[in-house]
């Protein structure tokens, strides 16, 4: 037996040649050539050298139709794992063969503990695979540096390749095929970007959206409208949760000052083609990593018990890249052909030797709960992404799955054709309000002058107006929607230059009403202590009659100002609006800000950047803007000192950016402001009546007033005059940047 066993393995080891079947039954032990021999009903002589044995059982393993009668004996995770090491090229490391598809026991037969014949109960489809002739183990290295593989004889691949034919899956095709289908998932998640954007909302533990954004996002929603209504989590609503996962996924959503919003890459996102969109979110959800895996099970998707979800979907994804386009089949057919086609994949992603150690009830079980998850994913995710759908409960793979499995059939979205928002000239009176109304349309002709409403566009409108949800494409603009958007922090001059960058010039009765409508913003304001203040004595009278209302005042303290019960603030704030007054909320922001860490000089700076921030974003009509509390929150953090040096800065800025404008360009940014105010400050001590020139940009002329200022006020940046106008005979309310001279006005 030791002659036998002398040979010349190490030589065949070291051969630089490709693995044939020779090759690999010389670096087998003479026993093992004989169990094969024997596993394999073929003859085998005792007195043969192994050169002479696998001679002879090359010859023999090598014929065509043992292959084909070898290969249809196998079990399903047996040709699995053979077509998944055809797939590499034949060739697979020893250790990760064996983590993935078991292992292969050497064959021993003189041991009590050993079967004597193993091929006959192989314990894995390693095993099996070994015993049938069709794979080997072997040292691709060295004696001194070995390198153990499993492999595919050479001369068995082509005979292989006519079984398993290739998948058909495809690269990428440079110019794909597209479709003018939308796709319903990337309107759902543009409404929920818009309304972070719109409305403030405090994530619950850091993270999840609040039962009012539920109830806000409901009406927008269509597929889970009733759910969402009715929920306490978003992770009651599967697919709002994955509507979520998916934007803070790609990092378009993100805590900011306490508040969930969008991001500036979620705008860049709004940007890019349909194709580009849809490409770059399926990237991001099967994309491999532990950062990935975490977000998954987070959110509670479907495989999210397993150890590595990501890793896991893609595997269910390579065996779906094979299914027929648009052919419709049973889903529970369909999980069978999964399971033929990868059984790798009903089986924990621990080493095989875990999966082994099962009784077969645990093996059942674990096999039906893949299978739940499996189905979730192919009618929930993969479905709402339109890879997938259901047709009289028949599963179909869509062109645009096939597309984004890489197949040359696929085909992607194309971009609605090109709209543009119509202002109707004339309001409405709906609900004994006047509303005027914006409408999308499709656009009349490639000529036509109007801009496009694209979706960056629509996204910084819809900061200021929600959309109609009844009517898609449709805006109302009512005095209340202005005033909450005032309080948000926008100015008039800002909202008119978003509703023109979305529907143009907008008609001479809209720029009026506007301004008329804004002139209401600060008839209440909230105070810290907190009080509430009004302009008008008698307004005070008749809200302090309303029992409701009452109920939230503590003492009176003037005709004009009562104090609140700090603790009923909020039910203050829901009543009045019922009554439609909008308060101006004069209160300190309640965020969290860095602490003494950051520097005077360094907070100083970050309030002055937020400040030309908005200032820019509402000139130039910019989709994202910075978020008014945060704004705010930096600002009242601030010593008055340091607020004169945030706005001298911004002053100079402005100033800068208005000497640089080009000839002919009518600058649009505001006027510095310093000495103004302090002409105005010793008007009001003095008691003093002033003339002013106000420019009023509704009408775009300059009018002359007498004015007794009473006090100056401070919305955000901006800075107002409250005073007395003798041409309207009533308090009116002047923006500072607006005052062109200011004049004594004698008596």
């Amino acid at each position: 037996m030791t002659n036998k066993e002398t040979p010349s393995a190490a030589t065949a080891m070291q051969d630089d040649s490709a693995p044939t079947l020779h090759r690999c039954l010389l670096a087998q032990r003479w026993r093992t050539l004989r169990a094969l021999a024997r596993a394999n009903d073929l003859p085998f002589d005792s007195n043969w050298s192994k050169q002479q044995a696998a001679a002879a059982l090359h010859s023999r393993l090598v014929n065509p139709t043992r292959v084909k009668k070898a290969v249809e004996s196998l079990s399903a995770e047996a040709r699995a794992a053979l077509r998944g090491l055809l797939e590499r090229g034949g060739q697979m490391d020893q250790t990760e063969f064996v983590h993935r598809f078991g292992p292969l026991r050497p064959y021993r037969p003189w041991r009590g503990d050993a079967p004597h014949a193993p091929w006959h109960a192989p314990i894995s489809p390693t095993e099996e695979l070994f015993y049938r002739g069709l794979i080997y183990p072997l040292n691709l290295g060295t004696t001194e540096r070995p390198v153990p593989a499993i492999v595919l004889p050479s001369d068995l691949s082509p005979l292989l390749s006519q079984i398993f034919p290739p998948s058909p899956v495809s690269p990428l095709p440079r110019h794909p095929i597209v479709s003018p289908s939308p796709i319903p998932l990337l309107v759902h998640l543009f409404a929920f970007l818009s309304l972070l954007n719109r409305e403030d909302f405090r994530p619950v533990h850091g993270r999840w959206l609040p039962p009012t954004a539920l109830r806000r996002l409901a009406p927008l929603l269509t597929p889970c409208a009733s759910e969402a209504e009715q929920a306490r989590s978003e992770l009651q609503v599967p697919y709002l949760a994955f509507l979520h996962y998916l934007a803070e996924r790609a990092g378009w959503v993100a805590p900011v000052g306490g508040l969930l919003k969008p991001t500036h890459e979620a705008v860049l996102w709004m940007k890019r083609p349909p194709a580009d969109r849809i490409r770059l979110l399926w990237d991001r959800w099967i994309e491999k990593g532990p950062e990935n895996a975490a977000l998954w099970r987070r959110y509670r998707l479907p495989l999210s018990t397993e150890d590595d979800p990501p890793a896991r979907f893609r595997q269910m994804l390579d065996a779906l890249s094979a299914r027929p386009l648009s052919t419709p089949i049973d889903l529970t057919a369909l999980l069978q052909e999964l399971y033929e086609q990868d059984p790798a994949l009903f089986r924990p992603q621990a080493p095989y030797r875990a999966w082994a150690a099962l009784d077969e009830e645990a093996r059942r079980a674990y096999r039906r709960r893949m299978e739940s998850d499996l189905s979730a994913l192919l009618t929930g995710p993969l479905a709402w992404f339109g890879a997938t759908r259901l047709d009289d409960d028949r599963f179909v793979l869509t062109p645009l799955g096939a597309a984004l499995l890489g197949r040359d059939e696929g085909t992607w979205p194309i971009g609605p054709p090109p709209i543009c928002l119509h202002a109707h000239p004339v309001p409405t009176e709906e609900g004994g309000e006047r509303t005027f109304l914006l409408e999308a349309q499709p656009a009349a002709s490639p000529s036509d002058d109007r801009p496009l409403f694209t979706d960056p566009v629509r996204f910084a409108l819809e900061g200021i107006l929600p959309p109609d949800p009844g009517h898609p494409g449709r805006y109302r603009l009512t005095r209340s929607r202005l005033l909450h958007a005032l309080q948000r922090g926008y100015t008039v001059e800002g909202i008119i230059n978003y509703l023109e960058a979305a529907a143009g010039p907008l008609p001479p009765l809209w720029v009026g009403t506007l301004y008329r409508w804004a002139e209401d913003f600060g008839g209440v304001a909230l105070r810290q202590v907190v009080v509430m203040e009004t302009r008008d004595p008698a307004l005070m009278q008749e809200l302090t009659k309303q029992r409701r209302i009452r109920e939230t005042l503590l003492e009176s303290l003037s005709s004009r100002v009562v104090r609140v019960d700090g603790s009923r603030l909020d039910a203050l704030i829901r009543r009045l609006h019922r009554r439609g007054i909008v308060p101006r909320l004069d209160l300190p922001g309640r965020m969290s800000l860095p602490g003494d860490a950051v520097s005077g000089e360094d907070r100083v700076l970050v309030a002055t950047a937020l400040c030309l921030y908005a200032h820019l974003a509402d000139t130039l009509g910019l989709p994202a803007r910075p978020v008014h509390a945060v704004v705010r929150a930096w600002s009242e953090s601030l010593t008055l000192p340091q607020r004169d040096a945030v706005e001298r800065q911004v002053n100079e800025v402005l100033g800068r950016l208005r000497r640089g404008s080009p000839d002919g360009v009518t600058p649009v940014l505001p006027v510095p402001t310093g000495p103004l105010i302090r002409r105005l400050e010793a008007a009001i001590a003095a008691g003093k009546t002033v003339e002013i020139e106000y420019y009023t940009a509704g009408r775009d002329h300059v009018t002359r007033r007498r004015v007794d200022p009473l006090r100056l006020e401070w919305r955000g940046e901006v800075a107002y005059l409250i005073a007395y106008c003798h041409l309207r005979g009533d308090q009116r309310v002047f923006r500072v940047d607006r005052i062109q001279r200011l004049l004594d006005g004698g008596g």
